[in-house]
């Protein structure tokens, strides 16, 4: 008889990224943030190792292009989920590990693009989920923003198309720009 595994989800902490993950990130799973400079993927994957990081489960960052730690943590500080006794107690960092532009892709379980998108002039940020193994995922691209929380997903951008592509356009020339808005907990809406 085929059993079908389960593989367990880890809640990832970041308000709105479980959803799109379709549950959490894969438990034992290897994840790679994507994007150009500015969007916020150091603080996403601090955001996602302060939440999991355990001494029991310490998370590992890997530095590709020699950022020194004690710069990187220096402005990861201003951030809620900073935790300074974790940097020593379960998260570690190793630095200057070389990947392969595409040898990497193939051997992660998860990838999370993020991009800077204009719309109305005003320099967005959206997310989206490449590939997460073994999970139904949201494909749906979203706004999110970085403050004091640090990264807040909001919901999908559905008046616009031909975000990625360079050519935004809006499906309905009445709709405006979708504002944040924030609930009780913190999360975006």
């Amino acid at each position: 008889m085929n059993t079908k595994m389960t593989i367990n989800r880890l809640r990832t902490g970041v308000p709105g990224l479980d959803e799109v993950l379709g549950g959490g990130l894969p438990e034992f799973s290897f994840n790679l943030i994507t994007g150009p400079p500015g969007c916020g993927k150091k603080t996403l994957a601090h955001h996602m190792m302060f939440a999991l990081a355990t001494p029991e489960r310490p998370a590992l960052y890997f530095i590709v292009l020699g950022e020194p730690p004690l710069k990187m943590l220096r402005y990861q500080q201003q951030f809620e989920f900073f935790d300074n006794e974790a940097v020593t107690r379960s998260i570690r960092y190793i630095t200057d590990l070389r990947f392969s532009p595409y040898g990497t892709a193939f051997s992660t379980d998860t990838i999370i693009v993020q991009r800077c998108i204009e719309i109305e002039s005003r320099l967005l940020r959206v997310m989206a989920e490449e590939k997460v193994r073994a999970s139904d995922y949201s494909d749906e691209l979203r706004l999110y923003q970085i403050d004091d929380y640090g990264i807040r997903i909001s919901k999908m951008l559905v008046e616009q198309e031909g975000l990625l592509g360079g050519r935004p356009t809006q499906k309905n020339n009445q709709m405006p720009l979708p504002q944040f808005e924030t609930d009780e907990l913190g999360a975006l809406s």
